[in-house]
């Protein structure tokens, strides 16, 4: 999903409403938003009270294969407790589609930007949630998920975390070589920012 609002982000003038032939098309919105918002939708309903936001949905496939080996058990109902790293990862991607989305409809763009500050929150209070993969994935994916939501509202707590986790190399030279193929998604968001208050040394560096 990032991948593809990266892609209009780059051209919009690429994309149209009705390229798809999808349900939403003809509802003035271009096709490619409606389908990142469905593909957010699991996560967005799935969202905990208190900000969390599961792992995905177990299947019957490497996912739930490698969790029952892990755990000896298959997670209830098919979904995946949340962990540091699917929070912060929800939290880039909504916002990222909350400021893409925002000339289109405004109340879309404000809900889908607040569940990514209280997923952004909740992984900030359980860093360690996930164990192994979390310890890989949450310095990157806070980053780029700080960098998403500074890109949306310019609070200084969120420039503030790129700045510092880019300094400790985060999206560099102590990211795990295992999520070396998500890393140019993650610097992107912070790479281009534009956006008043942005570090220009950190920018230049991603």
């Amino acid at each position: 999903t990032a991948q593809a609002l990266t892609a209009f982000e780059m051209a919009p003038q690429a994309f149209a409403d009705g390229d798809l032939n999808i349900p939403e098309s003809t509802n003035g919105v271009p096709d490619i938003l409606d389908e990142a918002r469905w593909a957010l939708s699991f996560y967005l309903d799935n969202q905990q009270a208190d900000g969390a936001v599961p792992l995905g949905r177990g299947n019957d496939e490497d996912a739930i294969r490698d969790w029952e080996r892990a755990h000896g058990s298959r997670p209830p109902f098919g979904i995946f407790p949340p962990t540091a790293p699917s929070s912060l990862e929800f939290a880039a991607v909504a916002a990222q589609y909350a400021r893409l989305i925002k000339p289109y409809d405004l109340c879309t763009a404000t809900s889908h930007l607040a569940a990514a500050a209280r997923a952004f929150a909740w992984a900030g209070d359980h860093a360690n949630e996930g164990g192994e993969r979390a310890a890989m994935e949450t310095p990157p994916f806070r980053a780029w998920a700080a960098a998403e939501l500074f890109r949306n509202t310019g609070a200084d707590k969120y420039n503030d975390d790129v700045v510092r986790l880019v300094r400790e190399g985060a999206l560099t030279t102590r990211a795990h070589w295992r999520i070396s193929q998500f890393l140019p998604v993650c610097q992107w968001a912070y790479a281009v920012c534009t956006r008043p208050g942005t570090d220009a040394k950190t920018r230049d560096t991603l």
